[in-house]
């Protein structure tokens, strides 16, 4: 937006609307001769889509603006499922990995969540199968303890993550 130079001698005011949905906008500039505005607090994720608008004021004579929207990115949702107990059988235990990722499809390119699996914790080595990069490998143990599997899904812009425990019990 560029606020247009003035028809007469005096300044060219406006006001700004801005809010989560066409509706719901109110004013957060009020007449004032203003070429940017700065948002505060900063914009939440939580909400994804924006709107606003500036109307004109000039030698007292309003013109409505036109109505924007932007959308803001939210990161995404991680769920690395449930804790299991699994049994080494003689010498390996595998597990197939049931998580959950949602995503607001933001930003656009590229529209795509990228996965990683890691070990945060425990006593042997995890190989996931086909890859530590799809979201529901396979994830296999030849040791016997308690583990702690993490998932992290990054959409480009945001990075989020959630850990599973997994308990390897071997036959005594």
């Amino acid at each position: 937006w560029t606020r247009p130079a003035p028809r007469t001698s005096g300044p060219v005011t406006v006001d700004v609307w801005f809010g989560t949905s066409i509706g719901g906008m109110t004013k957060v500039v009020t007449n004032q001769a203003v070429d940017s505005w700065t948002i505060s607090p900063p914009l939440s994720g939580s909400n994804p889509v924006y709107y606003w608008h500036v109307d004109c004021i000039d030698d007292s004579i309003p013109t409505t603006g036109r109505q924007w929207q932007f959308y803001t990115n939210a990161a995404p949702v991680v769920d690395a499922g449930v804790k299991q107990n699994i049994w080494l059988a003689p010498t390996t235990a595998s597990v197939v990995m049931n998580a959950t990722v949602t995503d607001d499809n933001l930003p656009n390119p590229p529209a795509a969540v990228t996965y990683l699996w890691t070990k945060d914790s425990g006593p042997g080595t995890v190989t996931f199968t086909p890859s530590a990069t799809v979201l529901k490998p396979t994830a296999s143990f030849t040791t016997a303890g308690d583990y702690v599997l993490k998932l992290a899904a990054n959409d480009s812009l945001a990075t989020s993550s959630d850990t599973v425990a997994i308990r390897v019990l071997a036959d005594s």
